[in-house]
């Protein structure tokens, strides 16, 4: 059907010639992306994600989901630098690092993005969804998990709403973890929103926010 990318290697960013080489198939999200493993050829070993729209009518939503992970990039860059404290922020390793997002050749006008996660992040394998924890490792599902996946995914979300940034999608599936390194990421970003004059209504900070005790919940098993 021509919206799977065709087993190339390596892609190549038009823009600045930077490859990548794409591994395996790693799953779909319903009719809009695929996502495969991928490597920068400038930075070996590192694991990133790439993304490939299924159809052109969604290019727009890698393009806004690529320049909203920059916006909170900058900002907590700029929050680290004038961070005083012993302890770092860490607001970056909450949400992936957009990479790159562009339209290579031979993919019918299709936009790809790539997106990292933080440094000590070897293997993608490290990261799962909260949604697979309750579903098949009952092991850590346990309260005292449960509080440090809320408790950090509270610390993004808010993060976000600073910013005037919905997250668009706080759900179980959309929430992974690194579980020896107590991480919490969101994912994906393609449903988030900039809300102008930089705030978030009440009703979708309130959603979201309690989405997040759902998650908990999730996390336990309910």
């Amino acid at each position: 059907k021509g919206v799977v990318l065709q087993r190339e290697k390596r892609i190549q960013d038009p823009r600045n010639a930077l490859e990548y080489r794409v591994g395996k198939l790693l799953g779909s999200s319903s009719d809009r992306f695929n996502f495969y493993e991928c490597e920068p050829m400038s930075e070996k070993g590192r694991p990133c994600i790439l993304k490939v729209a299924q159809t052109k009518e969604v290019n727009g939503l890698l393009d806004k989901e690529t320049f909203l992970l920059q916006v909170m990039a900058d900002y907590a860059l700029s929050l680290e630098s004038k961070n005083t404290g012993k302890k770092p922020y860490n607001y970056g390793s909450f949400f992936p690092s957009p990479i790159g997002s562009f339209i290579p050749e031979g993919q019918d006008g299709r936009r790809v993005s790539v997106i990292g996660f933080p440094r000590d992040i070897e293997v993608l394998s490290q990261l799962v969804p909260v949604s697979a924890l309750a579903q098949v490792d009952r092991v850590w599902v346990d309260p005292r998990t449960s509080a440090w996946i809320v408790g950090k995914l509270l610390k993004v979300v808010d993060f976000a709403h600073a910013q005037g940034i919905s997250v668009g999608s706080v759900t179980s599936d959309n929430t992974v973890i690194e579980r020896d390194l107590h991480g919490v990421i969101v994912f994906d970003w393609t449903r988030a929103s900039h809300h102008g004059e930089g705030r978030v209504p009440a009703s979708v900070a309130g959603k979201e926010l309690s989405n997040v005790a759902e998650i908990g919940i999730a996390a336990l098993g309910g």
